[in-house]
């Protein structure tokens, strides 16, 4: 198996532009709210899926750090991973990290060969950068030593400061 690899894109670089098999869509976990930031971005590119997503988190409901999966009609697998309890909620690194460890397990699963990853709980989740970073480059190495191609996407200038 051929060793994958790791890169940090550009600040303002877009995730959908990626050509990935598979785009990581930060959201919360008990309402399915995808009402600001690249949550909602997903929510207007695939409706359906997201609409979904928000009657799982309702009828079952879901806990931090976890990743449901739905494959698009046009393409990319969507990980709809819970960096947070509620939107109004602030992210907390534990979930990120139980995030990535989960989204890991979903990525080869399905023998995903490549994937897109935000900067998880820097945007609406109010985490910053350098606090999730070194998460989000332990798990893009493990993914690259598997045979996985990995972007980490930072987040925009606005919200790369310390919170």
């Amino acid at each position: 198996m051929s060793r994958g690899s790791v890169e940090i894109m550009p600040v303002g670089a877009d995730l959908f532009e990626s050509g990935c098999e598979a785009l990581v869509n930060p959201v919360d976990a008990t309402t399915g709210a995808q009402g600001a930031g690249l949550a909602l971005a997903f929510k207007q590119r695939w409706p359906l899926i997201a609409n979904n997503y928000r009657h799982r988190c309702r009828a079952i409901g879901a806990l931090p750090g976890q990743c449901w999966v739905s494959k698009s009609l046009d393409g990319p697998w969507l990980m709809f991973l819970a960096t947070k309890l509620h939107w109004r909620d602030p992210s907390q690194l534990g979930w990120i990290k139980t995030g990535l460890t989960n989204l890991r397990h979903e990525l080869l699963v399905r023998d995903v060969r490549s994937v897109a990853i935000p900067a998880l709980g820097c945007g609406q989740g109010n985490l910053s950068w350098d606090d999730a970073l070194p998460l989000e480059m332990a798990t893009a190495e493990r993914l690259a030593e598997v045979g996985v191609r990995v972007l980490l996407y930072p987040p925009h200038a606005e919200q790369r400061r310390h919170r």
